[in-house]
């Protein structure tokens, strides 16, 4: 049985933290006064003091939990736009079947009523038939 996407970003996210946590440790280790040798120097303490002062701090592990749900908020972002852009298609293909529709019944009227030419009709219905036959065809 497949386990649901945010049940596995959930453990992912917990896998990280436990990482960060024994980072975290192991700066602290490295920081503590046991771990000092007599070749450190004050510029190598104060490194990995500000390294983990970085670690510790509240907004780098939002920033690896923001990161981990990055994948989640785009996939949901591309159904929205998804959904939009199969929205507007559905929209713009009948509004050119109204078209069409309103092109043809103006064409049939005005040759009804003999105000355009034989050759003229046959010219606008032959573009509107070229129309409907290249509109669904592949682009």
């Amino acid at each position: 049985m497949k386990e649901q996407p945010s049940e596995e970003l959930e453990k992912r996210i917990d896998e990280l933290q436990q990482r960060i946590d024994e980072l975290e440790q192991a700066v602290e280790d490295l920081t503590s006064d046991e771990c000092s040798s007599e070749h450190e120097t004050e510029g190598d303490r104060a490194i990995k003091t500000a390294v983990a002062d970085v670690l510790k701090g509240e907004q780098f592990v939002a920033g690896l939990v923001g990161l981990c749900k990055l994948p989640e908020k785009w996939t949901s972002l591309k159904e929205k736009e998804f959904d939009a852009e199969k929205e507007l298609t559905h929209k713009l293909y009948l509004l050119g079947i109204v078209f069409s529709v309103v092109l043809l019944l103006v064409v049939s009227t005005l040759a009804w009523n003999d105000k355009i030419s034989k050759e003229i009709t046959a010219g606008l219905l032959g573009s509107l038939i070229g129309y409907w036959y290249g509109r669904e065809r592949p682009k």
